[in-house]
């Protein structure tokens, strides 16, 4: 089940408040990648990720720690950064630990820049932010989803 959804929104707490919306549908396993240029709102995102799922602490850019593990809400939140990374240095993080749930307590997966993956996740929300040309705050939001659980993932959190 495949599924594409665009949205316009106002400024970075709109942004915000969708993801917190989102939070409450996501699932143990949920893996979120956030593309998009510098600055457009990746990581203001995944703050509203974070305030969805019950964070105590707010999310902060991971680039130089790489992954940022955010425990004690509803589900984990792994908040990982790859835009200091190259495609061949990716498979050093073992980013599928998060996903197994052998070594870490199941959660979501909320990866920036994942046009570094060496290759992309089979089962995702795909999140494209762009800044609205027209509205100087404003941005779009285009999500993909990518398999079967991710679908109906998205068809969970657009119904009202």
């Amino acid at each position: 089940m495949a599924a594409t959804v665009c949205l316009s929104l106002g400024s970075a707490p709109a942004l915000q408040k969708v993801a917190e919306r989102l939070a409450v549908a996501l699932f143990p396993g949920s893996v979120l990648c956030l593309s998009g240029d510098l600055g457009v709102g990746k990581t203001t995102f995944v703050q509203g990720l974070g305030r969805g799922l019950g964070c105590p602490t707010a999310p902060t850019s991971p680039t130089f720690s790489l992954i940022d593990e955010h425990l004690g809400g509803r589900l984990p939140l792994y908040h990982v950064d790859l835009y200091r990374l190259t495609p061949e240095q990716v498979p050093a993080l073992h980013l599928e630990a998060y996903l197994s749930a052998q070594e870490f307590p199941p959660g979501v997966l909320a990866v920036e820049w994942p046009e570094r993956l060496p290759r992309p996740f089979a089962e995702c929300l795909y999140l494209r932010l762009a800044l609205d040309e027209t509205d100087r705050d404003g941005r779009s939001l285009t999500v993909e989803s990518w398999g079967d659980r991710h679908g109906a993932l998205l068809l969970d959190w657009l119904s009202p």
